[in-house]
């Protein structure tokens, strides 16, 4: 199934991270870079924002939720099936 992650990360290094994650199943990857949050995460007021398309088996996808969860670099994210 395909789905959709959009991630926002501490810095540029994270996006990596999280981009080593998934490198096989992704299908497009779209940066959009630095921006200000709306609101403070933690000490944070600005984050690196990623949009990834993936194909995915569903069970998978609770287990790569534990692991951007358990990340300190991810400030937030978040699984769509498209």
């Amino acid at each position: 199934m395909v789905y959709e992650l959009m991630v926002v990360v501490k810095n540029e290094e994270a996006l990596l991270g999280v981009k080593e994650l998934f490198k096989k199943e992704i299908k497009s990857e779209e940066v959009w870079g630095k921006r200000r949050l709306a609101y403070r995460i933690g000490p944070a007021t600005d984050g690196y924002y990623a949009v990834y398309q993936l194909e995915l088996v569903p069970s998978t996808v609770k287990n790569l939720s534990k692991e951007l969860t358990a990340s300190k670099e991810v400030l937030r994210y978040l699984f769509t099936k498209v």
